[in-house]
């Protein structure tokens, strides 16, 4: 069982902002597509790959980790 920590995890698992800023990165694989959210500089990237080709690549603002988050989410639903 993993252990939680409230400052590198939130309650739901995702990575708190502290976690991005240190250089964490979130990531899933779902059929064949591997989704990502990391920080870089003063922005937050989320990119989708399949079959280790980026087919998505959205950046957003410092202050908008809620977005991010968002598109993360969506993209690592179910694509049946």
């Amino acid at each position: 069982m993993a252990t939680y920590n409230p400052l590198f995890n939130n309650e739901d698992g995702s990575i708190t902002e502290y976690s991005f800023r240190c250089g964490y990165v979130q990531n899933k694989e779902l059929d064949g597509l591997k989704t990502e959210l990391y920080h870089e500089g003063c922005v937050y990237h989320v990119r989708q790959f399949k079959d280790n080709v980026r087919i998505l690549w959205e950046t957003f603002e410092d202050d908008e980790l809620d977005k991010a988050r968002t598109l993360y989410s969506q993209l690592g639903q179910n694509h049946e």
